[in-house]
């Protein structure tokens, strides 16, 4: 990961299909894909990338799924400054 601060962030699969990752605080830079591999998920975007381990009780349906919901907070907010719709390169 590629931040100064410390980042915080909770992925569960959605009961719609997908994967959703909640981050605290928002990502440096705005995700404009997203990539799984070797247990993890990779945002990219801007000349950037953050890398967060996938849980092992959902590794093999995030390794599945083609779509993710980004959310992302503010340290202290309770809706998320950014939701991003993103589909596995």
């Amino acid at each position: 990961m590629d931040v100064d601060t410390e980042q915080s962030f909770e992925m569960l699969m959605s009961e719609t299909g997908g994967v959703i990752v909640a981050t605290r605080p928002p990502l440096p830079f705005a995700a404009e894909g997203v990539r799984v591999r070797e247990g993890r998920v990779e945002f990219f975007g801007e000349g950037r990338m953050v890398s967060l381990r996938i849980p092992e009780e959902i590794r093999s349906d995030v390794g599945e799924t083609d779509r993710c919901l980004l959310l992302e907070y503010a340290w202290y907010g309770r809706a998320p400054e950014r939701e991003t719709d993103i589909f596995r390169s």
